[in-house]
């Protein structure tokens, strides 16, 4: 019996450190729920209503996995959830509500950098785009009415990322993405590179995004182009993003945004003004500003006030308020 009970012991022993250091997925997720008012600006009472929202919450795995000889791989899949509502949409067939809303990539990684595949954060979103928007839900300029000029989450691509002492590279490629509906070629239908330099308190940033004219249909390859500066105070951090989309036409969109943001305890807030332009057209200005606090419960539970207000030099202004409650798992 004595002798039963030290082999088990001992096989058990065994076991234990190897499933320790077993790599298995992480589930984790954010329920972001709460009240949303948008207005339109028509005087319309319909339109001008606090309404109960489900925001950007979602459910995902990740994880990585050791494969030997500094070479790791690793993975993330994650489901919009609609969760003033408790379910999923249409399952994956609900067109604002899905995974392809959310991220699904998994890549190899070593000392020469990293390479995904699937849908995930771009390269120009990664490197400026984190300086022009920071919002929770209400978006800045950058997601501006008259064009977005930040690529966010992108379908169908490759990614490249590594570090270079202190700069940080990025380059994506996107090839016959599904939704460009007017795409009849088999080559690349988008291409971005961006890169940002960190020293010390100072971070400047660039990129640039190019969508194929085949792929649109258009007569001219589509170009966004941005720069970002972005300084560390320790109280207060400064940010400041110039961007352009020209698409091969007359009139290009300019945007620009400026953003302070800090904590103060449990305090966390940031503040912005932009303005996005159809530098062609007569009558397409748009200014933003905007502006959010949000309050620390604990590591993961925060709330949320955020707002944001468009006055155009012609049409009405509008408007998006937010309440909301986020709990992070």
């Amino acid at each position: 019996m004595l002798k039963k009970t030290a082999i088990a012991l001992a096989v058990a022993g065994m076991i234990v450190p190897l499933a320790s250091q077993a790599a298995g997925p992480t589930v984790y997720g954010k329920l972001f729920v709460g009240l949303d008012k948008s207005d339109n600006g028509s005087g319309a009472s319909t339109t001008n209503q606090w309404d109960v929202s489900g925001f950007t919450s979602r459910l995902g795995i990740k994880g990585d996995e050791d494969l030997g000889g500094g070479l790791s791989a690793f993975y993330t899949f994650e489901f919009a959830v609609n969760a003033d509502t408790a379910d999923f949409g249409d399952t994956l067939k609900d067109a604002d509500l899905n995974a392809g809303n959310r991220l699904s990539y998994a890549g190899l990684k070593s000392s020469l950098g990293s390479v995904s595949i699937g849908k995930q954060w771009s390269a120009y979103y990664d490197t400026v785009g984190t300086h022009s928007d920071p919002t929770y839900w209400v978006a800045t300029a950058a997601l501006g009415s008259l064009g977005y000029a930040v690529p966010y989450r992108i379908a169908n691509s490759i990614k490249y990322s590594n570090d270079f002492g202190p700069v940080h590279l990025e380059a994506d490629l996107i090839a016959n993405n599904p939704k460009l509906a007017t795409d009849t070629n088999s080559g690349l239908d988008r291409k971005a590179i961006g890169a940002s330099f960190v020293g010390g308190p100072l971070t400047v940033a660039a990129a640039m995004d190019v969508t194929s004219k085949d792929a649109i249909g258009t007569t001219d390859d589509t170009k966004i182009t941005g720069v970002a500066v972005a300084y560390d105070l320790k109280v207060v951090n400064i940010h400041a993003a110039i961007e352009k989309k020209d698409d091969g036409s007359a009139s290009t969109t300019d945007t620009t945004t400026v953003y302070v943001g800090g904590n103060a305890g449990k305090f966390g807030y940031a503040v912005g003004y932009g303005i996005q332009k159809d530098d062609d057209t007569v009558g397409k200005q748009e200014t933003t500003p905007w502006f959010y606090v949000t309050y620390a419960f604990s590591k993961n539970t925060k709330a949320l006030l955020e707002y944001r207000q468009d006055s155009f030099d012609v049409g009405n202004d509008t408007s998006d308020t937010v309440l909301a409650l986020m709990v992070d798992f």
